[in-house]
């Protein structure tokens, strides 16, 4: 039935019938300003092109037509007169628009528009001066400009016969031949070597085309120009191009469309007639379609692409091998081409009417089938609507009732559908908040202030819950006064989403409320989201900072390592130190890449927090973990510093006593110096285990760093436990802190000792171990990589496998109350996990534990240094006055003592702040100050401020009890100074002096 229906319409509409009488439109003024004469081939083939392309307007313009004649005339002078010209013959007349063809009628206008023609919008073509097609672009104007297209010709040319390897150059020595050879001379280097660009002499057409015959077979030419030879022989464009064909049987290319005539192949070509049509169909677009509401590319190239038929057929090419919008001339006379339309038009009209025939005898067939599509489109419609959850409402806004379908039932869970209701039943419905809102979006569609009809509002459940709910719709009908009368649309329950949104707004907050400095990047580091902890902190506006490189807002994440594992997509964490209102702080940095349900990384996300009192709490507790070691270690140094002292007592009694000859008592002397350097050196190794330090990793030699605690280790563990260090050789390094390692072996070994109450052994080994894929497989705690593992074992009663999942728990212990704190074996997980390792435990009841450490190794050199001071000789050092400041009568007498024999001259002071008013009288004569770290009143580092003041070269010797690590880290020396540690020798205090005294300059 719809087939019969469209073809009765279409019979009807193709009979002729009369044209109803309507009033003629205003007439359109239009000025065409033609920059040269009548018989100008150029601006002849623009104004065939325009006037053909508005001659269907012609009943409704005015065109008024300028020639110019500047081919002729071209001088300000000129310019000048034409001005007085169109302003006596315009100045009363308001032109809709202009049209400007060639470059001289565009400069003319852009000296003289606003006088003349002010306001009249002006279209051009057929410029070819870039620098006047910019400024008309600038002044407003807008159009076509000339772009020759060498390049796309010869790309064509070289597609179609694809074995050229040479194109032959027709350009003459005239101006625009010259031109034209330049554009090819740029262009060839881009061809080269595959194709020689070869330029032919112009001097006759007999010496054309022996130089033609000289080139390869496969050689085509590119027609640029050819006006005059050299023999001053002039051609019009088409006899020139006529000329070359005649000479040659080789394929000719152009540029221009006045080349292309019969025998040559064409190409993408500059077409003044095209030029022409083209503005033509811009302007009949802005005065009568009005579909140019915007304007036009300011200044757009025209890419015309002409050829001859025959030169095509020549040479075997195709029509589907040019490019779309080729138009083809000079095509022989066809009747089918010439009468297509109509021949078409005869052919359809008789199958229609033969198909009315057939068409009205299978009309009932037809129109049974049509309702039984509608039926089953119906029946889709149904399921798409369902499938989409989605229902209808149908609003009739004159008796204010809607009727919904797939509502009630489907969407809010009623046992069916209800009927229509009115608009206060419906307002029952919805919660009472939302119904201002949407009663306000219905009446600004209603009146025409909204396209559609929608708003999201909440609606009451069957189960009286409340649902989100979008209404979209717009008025689908109106009455005889346009007044709406319909609205028809759609609602969708949004609940889900309204949840999500809803959880992303409590995710947002949260990130918002976060005492974490956050911020999430995209993968280029470009910041699009802060919190404001992250603002805060960085002392930056989060709307200023969106599409900023975090690296430049906060330099502490422009590290390399983070960076190189989040191009890995692996996650990252590290400590970094900052200065924060001048204060520093340490901040534990994280960055993790974001990836959706694919898998692909979309964004990173960047935190960071202040870990400062954290830290200061680790090293807390790393020291009180270190004084329960010392606690231990204190039995087994008792027993060897009393066995020293028994050895300093008994020679110091007999030779008091006077017992024995002179060699007798330089014996005994000689074994008392001995006990005290190995009581100083018991003393040393114990400061320098239990003093407090800030981490400092460098590559250190595991196996000198575990020798270095064995001396302590055997005095804690006790004669009946043995303990072997069994060494590889030539370990690689690792990068660790020393005291650290020194905790870790203590630790283990103290733990080691209390499983063997009754002696045993404890084997300490080193090794470096390279687990592969297949070991990482079969022990899901271990990792590929290179590794130096650290193994303590003991004989001791081992462990029960539920005693082993806890032992590295904070606090946990298995032994009596008050003989253990259960965090040594906690600290030597954090202490392992610090420094990137792994830890393992084997351990069986009666059969020993052993604790494998694997620390990462390093190709790194220990570049841990010491100070190297240069030393000097004693004797070379002249007389000097020394200030002692010492509050310990016994050591201030030795000092006095041992420095007056040297010869020095010395002034005493029995705290800081005596020696500080002591130097205050005496600063003239004093060379050098030597000063007790710990005094009291005043000290020894509190004097040198003062008296550093007085004088800021005064030379200073600073001495204590205490390790001069622990010193320097508390800031007690932080400032230069020489620093000499109890107990030293006599000779070590020369040295030093001398050092001092020679550095200063006071020899």
């Amino acid at each position: 039935m719809r087939h019969l229906c469209f073809l009765i319409i279409l019979l009807v509409t193709i009979t002729p019938c009369h044209a109803m009488g309507a009033d003629h439109p205003v007439r359109q003024r239009l000025l065409v300003l033609n920059s040269y004469h009548p018989g100008y081939a150029w601006s002849d083939s623009i104004m065939d092109g325009l006037f053909s392309s508005l001659e269907p307007n012609e009943d409704k313009l005015n065109i008024y037509l300028e020639y110019m004649d500047t081919k002729h005339h071209n001088s300000d002078i000129y310019f000048e007169k034409l001005r007085s010209l169109y302003y006596h013959k315009y100045h009363d007349l308001h032109f809709d628009l202009i049209a400007a063809c060639d470059d001289n009628a565009v400069n003319f206008l852009l000296r003289y528009k606003n006088d003349l023609f002010p306001g009249t919008p002006v279209f051009f073509c057929g410029i070819n001066d870039a620098h006047t097609m910019g400024k008309a672009v600038h002044m407003g104007m807008q159009g076509i400009y000339e772009e020759w297209r060498d390049k796309e010709t010869i790309d064509l040319a070289l597609k179609l016969f694809p074995q050229t390897r040479t194109v032959a150059v027709i350009a003459d020595q005239t101006a625009t031949g010259k031109a034209g050879a330049h554009r090819i001379h740029q262009l060839a280097t881009s061809y080269a070597p595959e194709v020689e660009f070869v330029f032919i002499p112009t001097k006759n057409i007999a010496h054309i085309q022996q130089s033609l015959a000289a080139l390869p077979l496969n050689t085509i030419i590119l027609f640029v120009h050819l006006f005059r030879t050299e023999d001053n022989k002039w051609y019009s464009y088409k006899q020139g191009a006529a000329a070359i064909k005649a000479i040659t049987d080789k394929p000719i290319f152009t540029v221009s469309d006045f080349s292309v005539v019969p025998g040559v192949v064409g190409g993408h070509v500059i077409s003044g007639y095209h030029q022409g049509k083209t503005l033509g169909n811009i302007i009949k677009a802005s005065l009568f379609d009005h579909s140019l509401k915007t304007p036009i590319d300011h200044a757009m190239p025209l890419d015309t692409k002409i050829f001859d038929y025959h030169g095509l057929q020549r040479f075997g090419i195709d029509l589907s091998q040019l490019p779309a919008g080729s138009v083809i001339i000079n095509k022989p006379f066809s009747f089918y081409d010439t009468y297509k339309v109509w021949i078409w038009i005869t052919i359809v009209f008789i199958s229609l009417e033969t198909l009315l025939i057939v068409l009205f005898a299978l009309n009932r067939r037809h129109l049974k089938k049509a309702q039984q599509e509608v039926l089953e489109t119906n029946q889709r419609l149904d399921l798409a609507i369902k499938g989409t959850e989605q229902a209808l409402f149908h609003w009739d806004v004159g008796d204010d009732t809607i009727a919904f379908k797939y509502f009630w039932k489907d969407i809010l869970g009623y046992p069916r559908e209800l009927g229509s209701l009115t608009l206060e039943q419906w307002h029952q419905h919805v919660h009472p908040e939302d119904i201002p809102l949407l009663e306000t979006t219905r009446k600004n569609h209603l009146q025409g202030k909204s396209p559609y009809y929608e708003q999201e509002f909440r609606v009451r459940r069957a189960d009286m819950t409340w649902c989100w709910l979008i209404v979209r719709g717009r008025i689908m009908a109106r009455d005889h006064t346009g007044a709406p009368r319909q609205i028809t649309g759609t609602l969708r329950d949004i609940t889900p989403r309204k949840k999500g949104e809803q959880a992303q707004q409590r995710l947002v907050a949260a990130l918002e409320q976060s005492e974490e400095a956050m911020a999430i990047c995209d993968t280029r580091g470009m910041i699009f989201f802060i919190n404001q902890t992250f603002a805060d902190f960085h002392q930056v506006v989060p709307e200023h900072v969106r599409s900023t490189s975090i690296r430049d807002i906060a330099p502490l994440f422009n590290l390399e390592p983070m960076w190189d594992n989040l191009n890995k997509d692996k996650h990252w964490r590290g400590r970094t130190k900052h200065t924060r209102d001048n204060a520093p702080c340490d901040l534990e940095v994280k960055a993790s890449p974001i990836k959706d349900a694919h898998g692909k990384t979309t964004c990173y996300i960047f935190s960071h927090r202040d870990i400062t009192r954290e830290i200061k709490l680790e090293v807390q507790l790393r020291q009180a973990q270190k004084m329960e070691a010392v606690g231990q270690l204190a039995g087994g140094i008792a027993h060897d510093f009393n066995n020293l002292l028994q050895v300093i007592l008994g020679y110091t009694s007999k030779i008091i006593n006077n017992h024995g000859t002179v060699a007798d008592n330089r014996s005994r002397l000689e074994k008392i110096t001995d006990a005290s350097q190995k009581a100083a050196h018991l003393i040393k190794q114990l400061l320098i285990f239990s003093r407090r330090e800030m981490i400092a990793r460098h590559p250190i030699d595991a196996n000198k760093t575990i020798q270095d605690v064995l001396g302590l280790l055997k005095r804690t563990i006790g004669e009946q436990i043995t303990i072997n260090f069994t060494p590889t050789p030539s370990v690689p390094l690792i990068k660790a802190d020393t005291n650290q390692i020194h905790q870790i072996i203590m630790n283990l070994c103290v733990n080691a000792r209390d499983a063997m109450p009754q002696g045993g052994t404890i084997n300490i080994t080193t090794a470096l171990v390279s687990p592969d894929a297949a070991f990482v497989r079969d022990h899901p705690w271990s990792r590929p990589g290179d590794f130096v593992c650290i193994e303590v074992g003991d004989s001791g009663t081992g462990m029960q496998p539920e005693t082993r999942e806890h032992i590295f728990e904070p606090f946990f212990t298995t032994k009596e109350t008050g003989k253990g704190t259960g965090l040594g074996l906690a600290t030597v997980y954090g202490i392992v996990k610090s420094h990137n390792g792994m830890i393992h435990v084997k351990s069986h009841p009666g059969q020993g534990t052993t604790f494998q450490i694997f620390l990462p190794a390093t190709s790194a050199n220990n570049q841990h240094q010491t100070t190297e001071y240069k030393i000097t000789s004693v004797s070379a050092i002249r007389s000097a006055t020394i200030l002692v400041a010492e509050d310990d009568d016994m050591v201030r007498s030795l000092t006095l003592e041992v420095l007056t024999d040297a010869g020095y001259t010395l002034l005493e002071a029995t705290n800081g702040a005596e020696a500080v008013e002591l130097f205050k009288r005496n600063q003239d004569m004093i060379d050098l100050l030597l000063l007790d770290v710990i005094m009291p009143e005043m000290t020894g580092h509190q004097a040198w401020k003062k008296i550093h003041e007085l004088r800021p070269d005064i030379p200073t010797i600073f001495c204590s009890g205490y390790s001069f690590n622990e010193l320097r880290e508390t800031t007690l020396l932080t400032e230069k100074g020489w620093l000499i540690q109890k107990p030293y020798s006599p000779d070590q205090l020369m040295q030093t002096i001398a050092n001092a005294l020679t550095s200063s300059g006071n020899e």
